[in-house]
C-alpha cells in the first residue's frame, strides 16, 4: 500500500463562459499541494474540456466532455464513485473527497482524524432527515466508495438521501441499525471546526484571485443559507 493521501476534486461542472471554474481549481490545487506535498489528486468533472495545465498538475482524472445534467444537484454519484475506484486501482488507503471549489483550513484536526478506523462526514447530515453529507468526507477510501455504490442511485432525489438509503442497506445486511451503525463507524465534524470554507462567492474572476480571506462568512452553505443539522 501506499502512503499517499487521496484528493478527489469533485462535483465539478463547466459551460461555456464557466471557465473561471477552472481558475478555482487552480488555485484550488496549489492550496492542497502547499497543504501536504502527499496528496494523490484525481480531478472527476464535466463539461468544456479540463485544460492540460491543470491535467500536469494532477495524478489522474475523469472526465466527460459533455455536461451529464442528471448528476446535478444528485450528489454526482457517478463521477465520485469513478474518483473513488481510481484511488482503489492506485491503492490509495485513506482519501478526501470535496467539490472542487471547497477546502479545509484546520490541518491538525483534520490529520487527527484521518487517522481514525471512522470515515468522517459533516453536514448536511441528520438521521432524523435522513441524510448523509455528500459533498466533504474523508477516510478509508474501500468504505466511501462502499458507501456510494451499495446499490443503484435513485436520481428521483438528493445524494443526501441516497446515501442515507445505501447506510441502512449496508447496516441492514449486518444486521445492525442504521442509527448504530453511524454512529460507531462514522465521525461527524462541524463545518466550523474544520474550516470547511468554499471560493463560492469569494472569487474575483476578473483577476483570477480569492476576494477576501476566508472568515465564518464563507464557510460552506453560509452565504446561500442552508442549514445545518448538526449530525446525528
Amino acid at each position: 500500500m501506499t502512503n499517499k493521501i487521496g484528493l478527489v476534486f469533485s462535483h465539478l461542472h463547466v459551460s461555456d463562459g464557466q471557465e473561471y471554474k477552472f481558475d478555482i481549481l487552480n488555485e484550488n490545487i496549489k492550496y492542497f499541494k502547499d497543504f501536504s506535498s502527499n496528496f494523490f489528486i484525481v480531478v472527476c468533472g464535466h463539461g468544456i474540456p479540463l485544460p492540460e495545465d491543470i491535467i500536469h498538475k494532477i495524478d489522474e482524472y475523469y472526465w466527460e466532455n459533455s455536461i451529464d445534467h442528471q448528476e446535478i444537484g444528485r450528489g454526482h454519484p457517478k463521477f465520485c464513485i469513478k474518483g473513488y475506484n481510481i484511488m482503489i486501482d492506485n491503492k490509495i488507503e485513506k482519501t478526501v473527497k470535496l467539490r472542487a471549489s471547497d477546502l479545509i483550513q484546520n490541518k491538525e484536526l483534520f490529520y487527527e482524524l484521518l487517522e481514525k478506523e471512522n470515515l468522517v462526514i459533516t453536514e448536511q447530515t441528520s438521521t432524523k432527515k435522513r441524510m448523509i453529507g455528500d459533498l466533504l468526507m474523508f477516510g478509508d477510501t474501500k468504505k466511501a466508495l462502499e458507501l456510494w455504490s451499495a446499490q443503484p442511485w435513485d436520481y428521483s432525489k438528493s445524494g443526501l438521501y441516497n446515501l442515507y438509503d445505501n447506510l441502512e442497506k449496508i447496516a441492514l445486511e449486518q444486521n445492525i441499525d442504521s442509527k448504530k451503525y453511524l454512529k460507531d463507524n462514522f465521525t461527524y465534524v462541524s463545518p466550523q471546526d474544520i474550516k470547511w470554507y468554499t471560493y463560492e462567492n469569494n472569487w474575483d474572476i476578473e483577476n483570477k484571485k480569492q476576494s477576501k480571506e476566508f472568515s465564518d462568512k464563507n464557510l460552506w452553505g453560509a452565504i446561500p443559507g442552508y442549514r445545518y443539522y448538526g449530525g446525528y
